[in-house]
């Protein structure tokens, strides 16, 4: 087992006190209090996504694994397109003996939903945002990884453990060499072995229960699991500046860099797609692609 600190706990802090003992120092924090008057916390149950969007179509995770890591795994053998209706069901299942998981639907691509959940702003209200609904059975988890992001998550049913670490623990973390943004250990079964260094890794732990909001600064590593049958949704604004990357970059490798580079060209300059992968983002070779693409369109 890996040793942990408790996550910070505040309740309700105002706009300034907030920005100035966790944003502007970029430290994690579980927020209770800021949720009490959403519609959400009234509104939105299993039954309720049920009823109100059962005929939509979504993309949905099945028979997830309950141990390992996810990025490396194949994505087909557990991507399905079902109803909600249908997945709601399957959560609820007795039947069912695997972890499954709603794939970040987009709130404001159901409507109704963006009203129930009334983030405070303290970013752009136009233009890098981002919203995600995510439904879930029990024993679902999403393991270490950071967002380009700042990021609050905000439970509205369920529990949800977390475990965080920061960029500068980076070289503890392990980068993959497909996405540095992707951690290599196995939290659940770390091997001694072959990550000797995650056992220097300064991790801070918490519960996310309903009503309970966490800030997650960008670049910080995080590993999230359901506990119960869980309902969240996060939102995403300031993206990631060249000099949060930094600690991430300090501890790559010559191996992590010469596979970039191979990256940029394979799945970038040439455009071939690598295999999709469960719950990854694009490989960082292409990232880069598509960022020195965007930046020769705006100077020109």
């Amino acid at each position: 087992m890996i040793r942990t600190t408790p996550l910070p706990r505040v309740h309700a802090p105002s706009r300034e006190a907030f920005i100035r003992e966790y944003l502007e120092p970029r430290r994690p924090v579980i927020i209770s209090g800021w949720m009490s008057e959403w519609p959400a916390m009234r509104k939105w149950s299993l039954g309720y996504f049920r009823e109100a969007f059962g005929t939509r179509e979504v993309n949905t995770m099945v028979d997830l694994p309950s141990e390992g890591t996810f990025f490396s795994r194949k994505l087909q053998p557990h991507a399905r397109r079902q109803s909600l209706a249908a997945f709601v069901e399957l959560i609820e299942s007795r039947e069912r003996t695997r972890p499954c998981y709603l794939n970040a639907v987009r709130v404001e691509s159901m409507e109704g939903l963006a009203p129930d959940v009334p983030f405070p702003r303290f970013g752009p209200e136009q233009g890098s945002t981002k919203s995600l609904l995510w439904l879930g059975s029990e024993g679902t988890r999403l393991t270490f990884h950071f967002d380009f992001m700042d990021n609050f998550l905000a439970q509205v049913m369920g529990e949800k453990r977390l475990l965080l670490a920061s960029p500068e623990d980076s070289a503890s973390m392990y980068p993959s060499l497909d996405n540095l943004s992707e951690s290599m250990v196995d939290v659940e079964g770390p091997d001694p072995s072959a990550w000797p260094r995650f056992a220097h890794a300064r991790v801070l732990e918490g519960i996310l229960r309903p009503g309970d909001m966490i800030f997650m600064p960008r670049v910080w590593w995080h590993e999230v699991r359901s506990l119960s049958p869980s309902i969240s949704v996060n939102y995403w604004w300031s993206p990631t500046q060249a000099s949060d990357y930094l600690p991430v970059l300090r501890a790559c490798t010559p191996r992590h860099y010469a596979h970039i580079a191979w990256q940029f060209l394979m799945h970038g300059a040439l455009g071939i797609k690598p295999a999709e992968r469960l719950y990854s983002p694009r490989t960082t070779g292409r990232l880069l692609w598509e960022e020195a693409v965007r930046q020769f369109r705006g100077a020109s």
